[in-house]
């Protein structure tokens, strides 16, 4: 007999249950591949069924290669144990290898090669990488198109007008693309889209019983509800005598009324919200103050206002136009949809075919064609009888198709699934969490006489108490079935199941503070946060770490992040600066890294030498080894010349040590040219790495063995590329252009030993199944990523298409009804999906769980959170883990945990403790081992050399204006790696709900900029001038809609525009470009007078008087006269380089300068 382990009563169950569906519901740490193994085993050795009887799917092919191993062992251990069943067993030994235990991809292979017959494929098949695949059907996206374009069809034409952007028709491609990929996951696609189509044919009387009105419907009576609780606690709580008593008692008949509205009348409903208005509290005497109380006073006022946020929430995602409007609308994209419907199943068919002809199969062809088998019952009928159970692990993460597989080859009692769906994180990957919630729903309401079961696993053997108590009081005030499709009750708390003694201090929470800096950018502001979590981090590794006696590795932690879009790379730097080593496990862009993008520009040069770019790009390389000033000699030789023309007129006319230099490097060119005809690319790219010792050099740098294996990488897969039956430099290249273009890449070289002491950085996602003694979990501030809320068109399983409403002629965008459902929807779906990925996350520590986020004001977000709670509105609306993490501390943990607050001032402190005396340790290492005093004289004057230029090196080469007055010390870095702000084509985006303020702005400037100054100004003239431009397409319809044009003419009519007007010379939107010592940007740099930098701008508008400049600068900003001296203070900078500019530019001197601010008409004068 098998040793037999201590399993509690639940894992016994889930193991020995017979004659029934399983659905095991296994929390993290509680031991399901365990239970799963086991239950293999019992079922091989106590009912002697083979295992190549038994169908075990599993997420991904090395974890059925684990599983393989573990159950390799268990048999073993049963015939070491001199079991009775020795033969039996030695035969499972031999079946493993045959065993159908493996992804569901790898089984359906095996299904079509067994049964290629009945759909009349060929069965030597081969299986497509992801890259090719996705290459593949994007050049028959092109070819398909292109066919059309050809054809004129009016409906196509339509379809492209209303997606296609001013610059091609990519955007069109890619919606073609997306919806393809979606549609994959649904077990008969074509049929379910067309059905979806379908319904956007609904006539408007039937819109009120739609699912899209019933979930717009629910989500706003559970924001009436929370209203309308926030005017009955503010009643219940204020005095009668206190004058708010009277808007309070208004508010209280308008939420009745507006509850009441919703259950009888939607469209009264929807006029009543919008046109609602709230009363002004009445201001509350001194006297009376005193009486009631500074703090009820402000918890009445800001339940009212909480209560006006939620309506204002409200109107926001609900539509406001009649159902004959919406109506009208969805009908109008009906037949749009119809083409992109005819045009996914045009594209399905010939790549089908273009696949078939290549004699290969994707991924996704894997379960359509194994489901089109199964359709048959000689197939369907042979895995049933085969199969006597059917195990799938991670069930969570399964799909429609997959789920549709295992219907038509199970039994009635014969499936055993496994997983947790509080871990299901791949929605992104049309993994679909409701079929494990749905069964999860069913098998938990049935009694015993049916023939399905569920089994709880919630017992954690992984981590320490006290971080199952933090998890468990995080999850059962956030996790709940209307926000986050589950319910985290009793059944899913996280019970300790092994660790039982007691340890201070296993849940750390840091909150940092750092200081807003309004001026930067979205995209900065991320940047300045990550670096600050970073250096705190890496001081709080040297506390664990220690010295040498302390019983933590670095092997032992992990960094976790949400995304490491723009964080991994500072973190890399942070901690090479700080000498911890850490490992980035994460997918960054192979075509991005330096030594890849260096060797396929030594390609591009091979196989056309007349490219300047490439050419350049290999001679400042390691390979080439030319300087900057001897590529500048070159070019100053031939400076109307191409580069490539430019060295070989540099050779004709010099004999020097560079000439020399070029003909070696043209003669190595060459002769790789000449090789490439007879070597394999493969081994001809190896050949160059070693010759050139360019793969040794990026052996020598920073993360060393990651770029070497990335060459090696490169080199492999050349070799692929030919045993696929391709051939020359040429192909390759376009080969390796494609994959990057095909909404995919190359990872970059995974190198990473099991025992290699560092500190991993990975995604919560790539953490999944792993563990950890020490978490480090950060970035927990970052926002979530909503933006496929903003995709032109939205497919979802519920809401079925929703696409927005275009009118191609007009180029007006505006939301559908079905948007605004999915919007609803999607958003739930995306918070759900948040929860379970913050779930994966804290449950990978073992003994230490430490948490980190970055705010800007502590004590404001202690504030908020305090005044928040765990409801069903503040949940929904969160857009952070922190902030939700925030609110369970401040009101649901009594003081359990400590929150500490680290100041940026406090991290930087520390930092600069922790940084030895560079200079002063390597001259007491000298001094030890060097008794020449002249060679220590002469190293020790080397060491005391400071760089002339140190206080600018970082400051960029160009910068703008508006960043002058931003640039100091403290912050250079940022502005040497600024992130440019990418526009779309046209240049003011339609929104239905309106503009921000910034927008509005940059609205009024292009009047002011674009409006012809030869007519009498009037608000007539200012309005038809608008008009003209909509009809330039210079604006939209609805940004015409918000220009100001009293505010604009108010400009014309005052003092100083009267005077432009009258000016024989006006110039309006100047550019420049303006050479300044960097001594006058950055105060420390003066020593430096000769180093420059260039400052460009645009100045708004400037005019002549008396040989004289006038110079005007329109501001937007909205302030009122007590902010005057304060936008002084801001722009005058601006106005002095704006002053500077002119003077260069024309000669002149400028008189005045103004600030014209817009929002108040006045014009400001600035010294």
């Amino acid at each position: 007999m098998i040793i037999s382990m201590k399993w509690t009563e639940e894992q016994k169950m889930a193991i020995e249950s017979r004659d029934k569906n399983l659905l095991v519901s296994a929390a993290a740490g509680s031991g399901k591949t365990a239970v799963l193994v086991e239950r293999i085993i019992q079922t091989v050795i106590n009912e002697k069924v083979n295992l190549d009887r038994l169908l075990v799917v599993t997420f991904t092919n090395a974890a059925a290669g684990s599983m393989k191993e573990k159950i390799q062992i268990k048999i073993n251990e049963a015939i070491f144990n001199q079991d009775a069943n020795y033969s039996f067993l030695k035969k499972q030994l031999r079946l493993i290898n045959k065993s159908h235990i493996s992804t569901i991809h790898s089984f359906c292979f095996n299904v079509l090669r067994k049964y290629f017959y009945l759909i009349d494929i060929d069965p030597g098949f081969r299986v497509m990488d992801t890259n090719d695949s996705n290459m593949m059907l994007n050049e028959t996206i092109g070819v398909v198109l292109e066919r059309h374009y050809e054809k004129k069809d009016p409906d196509f034409m339509r379809f492209v007008d209303s997606y296609a952007e001013s610059r091609g028709d990519s955007s069109v491609s890619d919606i073609v693309y997306r919806t393809y990929k979606i549609l994959m996951s649904y077990p008969k696609p074509f049929i379910w889209f067309d059905d979806a189509i379908a319904s956007l044919g609904i006539g408007e009387n039937g819109l009120d019983d739609t699912i899209w009105m019933v979930i717009i419907k629910d989500e706003i009576r559970k924001f009436i509800e929370f209203a309308y609780q926030q005017i009955q606690f503010a009643m219940k709580i204020c005095p009668q005598d206190m004058p708010y008593m009277e808007a309070l008692t208004r508010d209280y008949e308008n939420i009745t009324s507006l509850k009441t509205d919703l259950s009888s009348d939607y469209e009264k409903f929807r006029e009543n919200i919008r046109n609602i208005s709230h009363e002004r509290l009445k201001p509350v005497s001194a006297k009376k103050k005193e009486i009631y109380g500074a703090e009820l006073i402000d918890i009445i006022k800001a339940k009212r206002q909480l209560y006006k946020d939620v309506l204002d929430r409200i109107v926001g995602f609900i539509p406001h136009k009649s159902f004959r409007q919406l109506a009208d609308e969805i009908n109008e994209m009906y037949p749009i949809m119809k083409v992109l419907s005819e045009l996914i199943k045009e594209i399905n068919s010939e790549f089908h075919r273009e696949k078939l002809s290549k004699k290969c199969l994707d991924f996704n062809d894997a379960e359509h064609l194994t489901l089109k088998i199964l359709e048959y019952e000689e197939a369907s009928n042979y895995y049933r009888d085969r199969f006597k159970y059917i195990y799938i692990d991670e069930y969570q993460d399964s799909n429609g198709v997959q789920e549709e597989i295992i219907n038509k080859i199970k039994c009635n009692n014969n499936v055993f699934m496994v997983g947790d769906v509080k871990q299901s994180i791949y929605r992104f990957r049309q993994a679909d969490p409701t079929l494990f919630i749905d069964k999860y729903n069913q098998y938990k309401s049935e009694n015993e006489l049916y023939s399905n079961k569920l089994v709880l696993l919630n017992r954690n053997f992984r981590s320490r108490p006290e971080i199952l108590d933090f998890i468990n009081d995080v999850f059962q005030n956030i996790m709940r079935e209307d926000c986050g499709e589950i319910d985290y009750d009793a059944d899913s708390f996280l019970l300790s199941g092994g660790i039982c003694d007691k340890k201070e201090n296993c849940v750390e929470i840091n909150i940092l503070e750092k200081r807003p800096d309004d001026a930067l950018d979205e995209e900065l502001q991320e940047l300045k946060t990550s670096q600050i979590e970073a250096t705190f981090i890496v001081n709080r590794i040297k506390d664990l770490v220690g010295d040498n006696a302390s019983e933590v590795k670095y092997k032992d932690i992990v960094i976790l992040l949400r995304s490491a879009v723009r964080w991994s790379s500072v973190f890399d730097e942070v901690f090479y600066d700080n000498g911890i080593p850490l490992y980035a496990d994460i997918t960054s862009s192979y075509f991005d890294t330096m030594e890849i993008k260096v060797m396929i520009n030594l390609l591009r040069l091979l196989d056309n030498t007349k490219q300047d770019i490439p050419l350049l790009s290999v001679m400042k390389s390691h390979i080439g080894g030319f300087t900057i000033d001897e590529l500048i000699r070159i070019r100053l030789g031939s400076p109307k010349k191409d580069y490539h023309e430019a060295i070989h007129h540099y050779i004709s006319i010099c004999d020097d040590h560079l000439s020399e230099k070029i003909k070696s490097f043209l003669r190595k060119i060459e002769d790789w040219k000449w090789r490439s005809r007879y070597t394999k690319l493969g081994s001809l790219i190896w050949e160059i790495l070693t010759e050139t010792e360019y793969y040794y050099f990026n052996g020598m740098l920073p993360n060393g063995n990651l770029r070497q294996g990335n060459l090696r990488l490169l080199s492999d897969r050349a070799a692929i590329f030919e045993a696929d039956g391709n051939t020359g430099i040429f192909d390759f290249i376009t080969y390796l252009e494609k994959i990057g273009q095909s909404y995919g890449d190359m990872s970059t070289a995974k190198l990473l030993g099991e025992n290699d002491n560092v500190v991993r950085l990975m995604t919560i996602h790539k953490s999944k199944g792993l563990e950890f003694p020490i978490v480090i979990c950060a970035g927990l501030g970052k926002k979530f990523n909503m933006t496929d809320l903003n995709d032109q068109i939205i497919i979802s399983k519920k809401c079925l298409i929703a696409p927005k409403f275009i009118d191609p002629n007009k180029r007006i965008f505006r939301e559908t009804l079905p948007r605004y459902a999915s919007k609803i929807q999607m958003r739930k779906e995306s918070i759900s999906e948040e929860m379970r990925v913050l779930y994966v996350a804290l449950t990978r520590a073992i003994d230490k769980l430490i948490l980190v986020g970055t705010v800007n004001n502590f004590e404001k977000w202690v504030q908020k959170c305090k005044e928040e709670s765990c409801d069903y509105y503040h949940i929904i609306t969160k857009r952070n883990y922190l902030d939700w993490i925030g609110i369970v501390l401040m009101n649901h943990c009594n003081d359990r945990y400590t929150v500490n607050r680290i100041s940026i001032t406090d991290i930087e402190t520390i930092n600069n403790k922790n940084i030895p005396d560079a200079y002063t340790t390597i001259k007491n290492e000298l001094e030890k081992t060097i008794i020449d005093n002249k060679v220590f004289s002469l190293l020790d004057k080397r060491f005391k050399w400071k760089y002339r230029f140190k206080t600018s090196h970082s400051l960029p080469g160009k910068i703008t204006v508006t960043d002058i007055k931003n640039i100091s010390l403290k912050n250079q870095y940022e502005f040497r790696y600024k992130i440019p702000f990418m526009q779309e084509v046209p240049l003011f985006k339609s929104k239905l709900s309106g503009f921000t303020p910034a927008e509005i702005g940059t609205i009024n400037h292009a009047v002011l900029q674009l409006i012809k100054l030869n007519k009498p100004f009037s608000k007539d003239y200012i309005n038809e001038f608008v008009e003209g431009m909509v009809r330039k397409k210079q604006l939209t319809e609805e940004e015409a809609q918000v220009v100001e044009s009293d505010k604009i003419l108010n400009f014309y009519r005052s003092e100083l525009g009267m005077r432009m007007l009258k000016s024989s010379t006006i110039k309006r939107e100047q550019p420049f470009i303006l050479k300044k010592s960097v001594g006058d940007i950055l105060q420390i740099a003066k020593d430096n007078p000769e180093e420059s930098v260039y400052v460009q701008g645009i100045i708004d508008c400037y005019f002549y008087e008396s040989d004289e400049i006038v110079l005007i600068d329109y501001k937007t900003d909205r302030a009122g006269d007590d902010r005057i001296e304060e936008l002084i203070d801001n722009y005058s900078t601006q106005i002095r380089t704006y002053r500077e500019a002119l003077n260069a530019l024309t000669g002149k001197r400028v008189k005045e300068s103004y600030l014209y601010l817009l929002n108040i008409s006045k014009a400001v004068k600035i010294d």
